[in-house]
C-alpha cells in the first residue's frame, strides 16, 4: 500500500511522471510483499496457527493490493488518456483474482497454473524498474507501429483472459463436487456481473465522465468494491454457504451515477 500510494500520488491522472524512486518503491515492496505472500501459509501450517481468519486476512489483503498493483501498472505505462484500455485491463485484472476464487469455491482448493499471479508480479516489477531506470516515456516508444505500453498491456490481457477462462471453465466443471450446494455454483457470478455493469454504466453515463477526469478515484472506488465482493466469496468458501446474490457495495458505484 505505501509503495502504491507513494507512485499513485504523483500520477493522479495516469499520463504523468513521477520520480525515480517512487517506481523503485513500487518494485521493492511488492516484492517484499510478494515473497511474505508466499511463506505466510506454510508459516503458519508448520506452527500450528492457521485459522479461517487468517485465510480471510490473507486473501483479503490480497484482493486489496491486487487493485492498487493494477492502478500502479496503469500508472507506469501512463494509458489514463485511453479510458477503455485502462478500465478495460484492470477490470479483466480483477476478475482474474475473483475467478480464482470462484474455481476454489466449486472445487474446494485454490489451484494456480503455470502462467499466473507470480509471473504478473515479476512482470509489473520488471516495468517499474525499467520506468526508473530509463523514464516512463520509454515505454511510449515505437515498436512494430505501435508504443511498447499498448503492446505489453496486449500481452498481459491475453496472459490474463486466458487464465480467466480456464478459471470460468473450471468453476464449471467442478459444479457438482459437492462443495457448494446444487445450482449454488453460479451465485458468484452474479454479484461480480452487476459490478461490471455498474463500472459501464458510469464510465458512459456519469455526469462529468469520472473516467477521464479522475481515473485514479474510480479506480480506486472498483478496486475496494472487487475487493469487498472476493472477501465475501472466500467467506462463503471457508464456511460452505451459499453467496448473497445482492450485495450493497455496489451502491457508491451508483451514486456516482
Amino acid at each position: 500500500v505505501a509503495g502504491s500510494g507513494a507512485l499513485l500520488y504523483y500520477t493522479p491522472k495516469m499520463t504523468e511522471t513521477a520520480p525515480w524512486w517512487s517506481y523503485v518503491a513500487v518494485a521493492v515492496t511488492l516484492f517484499v510483499y510478494q515473497s511474505l505472500d508466499a511463506i505466510d501459509g506454510k508459516q503458519a501450517r508448520r506452527t500450528n496457527s492457521s485459522s479461517p481468519l487468517g485465510e480471510l486476512f490473507d486473501h483479503g489483503c490480497d484482493a486489496l493490493s491486487g487493485a492498487l498493483l493494477l492502478l500502479t501498472t496503469m500508472s507506469v505505462l501512463r494509458i489514463g488518456d485511453d479510458t477503455v484500455a485502462l478500465f478495460g485491463s484492470m477490470l479483466i485484472g480483477l476478475a482474474v483474482f475473483y475467478s480464482a476464487h470462484w474455481r476454489a469455491y466449486t472445487g474446494g482448493t485454490l489451484e494456480f497454473g503455470l502462467l499466473d499471479v507470480t509471473e504478473a508480479q515479476l512482470s509489473m516489477m520488471a516495468m517499474q524498474l525499467v520506468a526508473a531506470y530509463y523514464g516512463p516515456e520509454v515505454l511510449a516508444t515505437p515498436l512494430l507501429g505501435y508504443p511498447i505500453s499498448y503492446l505489453v498491456l496486449l500481452a498481459i490481457n491475453s496472459m490474463a483472459v486466458f487464465v480467466l477462462v480456464n478459471n470460468c471453465a473450471q468453476a464449471f466443471l467442478k459444479r457438482n463436487a459437492g462443495h457448494c450446494k446444487p445450482g449454488g455454483w453460479v451465485t458468484p457470478a452474479i454479484p461480480y456481473a452487476v459490478l461490471l455493469a455498474c463500472t459501464g454504466g458510469v464510465l458512459l453515463l456519469s455526469p462529468g465522465n469520472i473516467g477521464a477526469s479522475d481515473p485514479l478515484l474510480l479506480g480506486l472506488l472498483v478496486g475496494c468494491v472487487s475487493a469487498q465482493l472476493a472477501s465475501r466469496l472466500v467467506v462463503a468458501h471457508m464456511s460452505k454457504t451459499p453467496m448473497d446474490v445482492f450485495d450493497l457495495s455496489v451502491a457508491p458505484l451508483l451514486a456516482v451515477l
